[in-house]
């Protein structure tokens, strides 16, 4: 089984402020590379989204734009099952790209670990990444 994981962090509560991008690829259990990427959103960040990453305006000033970025994703996630917790990094890419005047990347399928957490443990109080974690004894830092 292959796979890409994919995680974005946004500025403030508009979903194309990506300001960092992390991706891990998988083959069966064997993580095969990493890639992580601070990106310059070029709008003001929320104090609420910024206590949640610890990203901040100074820490991405000389980061490069989206459009840049997105071809690197291009190149990493076209083809590919790409996984994220919830819609929420499928639809920053979908509305960053829009917003900066590029296309979405053309990805074989995405897969909501969210939901298929919540058809493994229908029982379960949380489905949130940090609970989820906890419990299966992964280290989560965002």
């Amino acid at each position: 089984m292959k796979f890409v994981a994919i995680d974005i962090e946004t500025a403030n509560h508009e979903r194309w402020s990506i300001c960092q991008i992390g991706v891990v690829a998988f083959s069966d259990v064997l993580v095969t590379g990493t890639w992580q990427w601070y990106v310059n959103p070029e709008t003001p960040f929320a104090p609420k989204n910024t206590s949640i990453h610890g990203i901040s305006s100074e820490l991405v000033k000389g980061a490069p734009r989206f459009p840049q970025v997105l071809q690197l994703l291009r190149e990493l996630l076209s083809g590919q099952v790409v996984v994220s917790h919830t819609n929420f990094d499928q639809d920053c890419l979908r509305k960053a790209a829009a917003r900066f005047g590029g296309t979405m990347v053309d990805c074989r399928n995405w897969i909501d670990s969210r939901k298929v957490a919540e058809l493994a443990w229908p029982d379960r109080r949380s489905y949130d990444l940090a609970s989820l974690c906890r419990d299966l004894a992964i280290d989560f830092r965002h």
